[in-house]
């Protein structure tokens, strides 16, 4: 039975009134999911309820619930299981209810992956068809389906923003340390072709998601891709959802695993 006063928070999501609605969404963010880092016994039952709000768009909030949703399945989906595979033997017990929980979750957020492809190609609001686009990043097990999915996204949308956070996502499906061959290089040759692109933007986008996934010899040649896009303006990567409230300096110096071997 789901606890009365998640319930009630979960409700609260969906009030007129924006300042309860986001106090809502700030208790629920401290109880579900502490730091950012990890889901906990809540979770299972309340982030469906609240993918359900946000895909509905029965919320105030707009973008901000979906961006929420978005950065803890990108952030929070693997440590309890990548907690529990680092641990002793005789200690990866004590993780299991933690690993149960995440698995629920992954589980809720794969149910809706369609329809939140559905809702990034709009029409709607930019920042929510971002936030989107950064959820759908997240979810790597479904890289083979959604890699294709985000590069054709790329081709037919207009906006320059959505255009960049596609890129991010296709390189956090693609490009990570989780992925296997050939779908690494292939993501990896796209990427590489996205920086000969007219806009600058999109070769500025193209270069900041790539630098955090490439050993220090290619970071190079990957930064003065930024400075000659940023000499030549890229205003646009200031509305990609990904960079939001981090910047360019962030994301120079963002160092991603990479693969072994």
């Amino acid at each position: 039975m789901m606890n009365p006063k998640l319930l009630r928070l979960v409700d609260e999501l969906g009030s007129l009134d924006e300042e309860t609605a986001s106090q809502a969404l700030d208790e629920l963010e401290m109880t579900l999911t502490p730091q950012g880092l990890v889901f906990d016994e809540g979770s299972p039952e309340c982030i469906p309820l609240m993918l359900d709000l946000a895909l509905e768009q029965r919320t105030v909030l707009g973008s901000a619930l979906m961006y929420y949703l978005a950065n803890v399945y990108c952030s929070a989906a693997w440590t309890w299981r990548r907690v529990r595979s680092e641990a002793a033997p005789e200690r990866r017990g004590v993780y299991d209810a933690g690993v149960a929980w995440e698995e629920a979750v992954a589980a809720g957020y794969e149910a809706v992956l369609p329809r939140v492809l559905t809702l990034a190609r709009g029409p709607g609001e930019t920042s929510l068809r971002g936030a989107c686009l950064l959820l759908l990043g997240g979810a790597v097990e479904q890289r083979r389906v959604l890699v294709p999915a985000l590069q054709q996204f790329f081709d037919q949308v207009s906006e320059e923003s959505l255009k960049i956070d596609a890129i991010e996502a296709v390189a956090n499906l693609g490009a990570g340390h989780r992925s296997d061959e050939p779908i690494r290089s292939a993501v990896m040759a796209w990427l590489r072709t996205r920086l000969h692109d007219a806009p600058p933007g999109i070769r500025l986008g193209a270069a900041l998601s790539m630098m955090a996934r490439v050993d220090d010899g290619e970071r190079d040649a990957l930064l003065d891709v930024v400075v000659d896009s940023i000499h030549r303006g890229a205003p646009t990567v200031d509305g990609a959802v990904w960079l939001s409230g981090k910047g360019i300096g962030w994301a120079l110096d963002r160092r991603l695993p990479l693969p072994r071997g």
